[in-house]
């Protein structure tokens, strides 16, 4: 911007107040190991309760009384809720990132925003400044 004295300039330019680096990335959350631990306690019993022929008798005497006692709910409850816990627990975090994000977006739209308005008033003042003189058309 050029610098007139005759127009000081009665206020710095604005300037971003945040850094602009990224944040490191979060990663996927089916990489979650409470997620993992869902699918694997979630498979498990499918297979067991899907093929008990493949086990051995003691395995089934066993998946079985878990399954009358309530054992194997119980773990697949406790991994269910682990798992809902860590994608809240994710899902805030890019809550907080995209809250990031939108005031740094909005800051840096003021900034430019400001530039573009001391630009356009210079660009005017010296259109008006290196403007030809008006011919008087009276005669």
């Amino acid at each position: 911007m050029v610098f007139d004295p005759r127009f000081p300039i009665t206020e710095p330019p604005h300037t971003l107040h945040r850094p602009t680096e990224a944040p490191p990335p979060l990663g996927l959350a089916s990489h979650l190991a409470a997620v993992q631990n869902l699918k694997r306690e979630f498979s498990t019993q499918l297979q067991i309760r899907r093929s008990p022929r493949l086990a051995t008798f003691r395995s089934t005497a066993r998946a079985w009384a878990g399954r009358v006692s309530g054992r194997a709910d119980r773990r697949l409850l406790f991994a269910v809720t682990e798992a809902v816990d860590a994608l809240v627990t994710h899902f805030d975090s890019l809550s907080d990132r995209l809250t990031a994000t939108e005031s740094l977006c909005a800051e840096v739209a003021a900034a430019y925003g400001e530039e573009l308005t001391r630009l356009r008033a210079e660009v005017l003042r010296s259109n008006r400044v290196a403007a030809p003189p008006k011919e008087d058309l009276r005669g």
